[in-house]
């Protein structure tokens, strides 16, 4: 592991795509580092992902066709560093398929898609650097992912034969499990499902990493909307999982939708389900977005209007209550309410 350095923003596009083309972004991180890493891969080659688990998420990055959703990855992001900038290191971007339990495939058969021959950029710093990448699919070249299955996305990492002194990482951030008191901690159960990932040079199983990490990979869809529950104002595995569950701690719960410019000012509502299902279609005049993935009866709750950047904040209170512990599992998908439409987001299940 090494302490990560300030970041430059770096645009890595891929491939030309057309202006009006808005993106909305899905991580399970909660913006912050505690560490950069390459897992266990050390000298050697390997892959490091970011698992969505069939557990928690369905319809990621989804848009309703026809009678079912279809999902796809139109942009890829990632916070990665490396140890003497000037030695251009080389990588790729890996989707595969796999299991909650066994994590993403190891076979040529579970890759979903890849963007190969990318480099990190040109620096004469022969320090560490830390480098914002974000690589830009075409509308045909968009990799599409499972709506209900468990996948996981992530970067192909070359040999490092010296690190720790030279050599491409990735940043992360820790489970509150093992660093209570650390502020860029992620979730505190012990008992919550482990969702970073790697594979290590020729394993024919992933493996988890230590600390149970948030990588700092983000997917990004093309003109859909996503739904991120927060927990005391954290993202990703803050909002999947809370930081404590205990009666002496509040818990503050909340949804963030983001369905783009395009949804700006727009009615916002949390949808909480009695369960989960594999997607109903919703109506062709009515629906913009996701299918919708919950089965009755609803409970319906309603925010204030999105912003003007189509973000808008449903408090989730006093449906999750503040002392959670045993609350059981919630079910929730959420909605942006616009004239043309209703705009679906993926849904998330979670258990205090």
């Amino acid at each position: 592991m090494r302490i990560h350095l300030s970041i430059l923003a770096v645009g890595a596009l891929c491939v030309a795509v057309t202006a009006q083309t808005t993106y909305q972004r899905w991580d399970m991180h909660p913006g912050q580092t505690s560490f950069t890493s390459r897992g266990n891969i050390g000298t050697g080659t390997g892959q490091i992902f970011q698992g969505v688990h069939a557990s928690t998420n369905r319809g990621v990055l989804g848009t309703q066709r026809g009678s079912s959703t279809s999902c796809a990855i139109g942009r890829v992001n990632t916070i990665t560093q490396d140890q003497n900038c000037s030695t251009r290191e080389k990588f790729g971007w890996i989707v595969r398929g796999g299991t909650d339990s066994g994590g993403p495939g190891t076979g040529a058969g579970a890759i979903l898609g890849t963007i190969t021959g990318l480099s990190l950029p040109n620096s004469a710093n022969t320090g560490a650097c830390a480098w914002s990448l974000t690589s830009t699919l075409a509308p045909t070249a968009r990799i599409k992912v499972p709506v209900t299955r468990m996948y996981g996305y992530g970067l192909s990492l070359g040999p490092s034969p010296k690190w720790t002194a030279d050599g491409q990482s990735i940043h992360a951030s820790r489970s509150a499990d093992f660093a209570a008191a650390n502020t860029h901690r992620v979730h505190g159960a012990a008992s919550q499902e482990d969702q970073g990932w790697q594979i290590v040079g020729a394993a024919t199983a992933a493996s988890n990493p230590s600390q149970k990490r948030s990588w700092r990979l983000s997917i990004d869809g093309a003109d859909v909307a996503v739904m991120k529950l927060r927990c005391d104002g954290r993202q990703g595995y803050g909002g999947s999982y809370p930081a404590s569950s205990t009666p002496s701690t509040a818990l503050a719960w909340d949804a963030q939708l983001n369905g783009g410019s395009g949804s700006g000012g727009a009615a916002t509502v949390a949808i909480v389900g009695a369960s989960r299902s594999t997607g109903s279609p919703m109506p062709p005049y009515l629906a913009q977005g996701n299918c919708l993935f919950l089965n009755g009866p609803f409970l319906f709750l309603f925010g204030p209007a999105a912003s003007a950047s189509g973000v808008g904040v449903v408090p989730l209170l006093p449906l999750i209550p503040a002392t959670a512990a045993g609350a059981g599992t919630f079910h929730l998908q959420a909605a942006l309410g616009l004239a043309s439409g209703v705009k679906m987001t993926n849904s998330q299940s979670v258990t205090p």
